[in-house]
């Protein structure tokens, strides 16, 4: 079963838009895939704001997307262990590709 894209969360909106924006969609769809990025200190921040919810709604699933490494070389030590922090936390992780796999984010 192919996933669908049930909502998309602006990372440009405040924290307080995008809580109640992921309040809502966890409320329509509590056993929803959640796909966090973790490529800046905002995207960061959203994931460790959705881990938060899992209390909420534990049924939901947090996917974590894997940096680029590119990216990930230019962190400073604490954004380094706050990505660890939080891909620990994911029950999956996900890398974005071109090429098909199992655990892949096709990029199309």
């Amino acid at each position: 079963m192919k996933p669908i894209t049930i909502g998309c969360i602006r990372l440009s909106d405040t924290t307080e838009i995008r809580e109640q924006a992921l309040d809502a969609l966890l409320q329509n769809h509590p056993n929803a895939r959640l796909l966090v990025g973790v490529n800046d200190e905002m995207e960061l921040a959203f994931a460790a704001c959705v881990l938060r919810k899992r209390a909420a709604f534990p049924q939901m699933e947090v996917c974590g997307v894997l940096a680029c490494e590119t990216i990930a070389n230019n962190w400073s030590e604490e954004t380094r262990d706050l990505f660890f922090c939080i891909m620990e936390q994911c029950v999956r992780k996900a890398m974005l590709t071109t090429e098909e796999g199992e655990d892949n984010v096709l990029i199309q």
